[in-house]
């Protein structure tokens, strides 16, 4: 009786000593800025001009030419409904992206596959609202 228990405590120790040796497989946490630099795919751009007292809304889907490719070195580019251009973005804490330096959206959704920016612009009673849902 007294070998089975040996074995068995010999066997457990063995057990938990390989476990905790295991190679940790974890990724590490990025940073927000690092979950941006890539290449996303717009899936839906969502604009309401407000003037006059009245929206005027467009909803239009990405096709597959739509993009927008934040790189590392702190440019932007972009391709649009045909429209190609290039600008420069930075982050203004973990919640807001700034792109040409004035233009200010908030971050909604930022995971691994799905991110979503906001902008509304006030002018007196006018504003603009754009919404940008993208996916990698």
């Amino acid at each position: 009786m007294k070998k089975i228990i040996t074995l068995i405590a010999v066997a457990t120790l063995i057990i938990v000593s390989l476990n905790a040796c295991k190679k940790n497989d974890a990724q590490p946490t990025q940073t927000t800025l690092q979950k941006i630099q890539a290449k996303w795919l717009l899936q839906n751009y969502l604009e309401n001009d407000h003037y006059s007292g009245l929206d005027h809304i467009k909803n239009l889907t990405g096709g597959a030419n739509d993009y927008l490719d934040f790189r590392t070195d702190g440019k932007v580019y972009v391709s649009l409904f045909g429209s190609k251009d290039t600008s420069t973005y930075a982050l203004s804490g973990d919640t807001k992206i700034v792109v040409d330096g004035v233009n200010i959206f908030d971050i909604k959704t930022l995971t691994e596959n799905s991110f979503i920016i906001y902008q509304k612009d006030i002018s007196g009673s006018d504003f603009l609202e754009q919404t940008f849902t993208m996916k990698k």
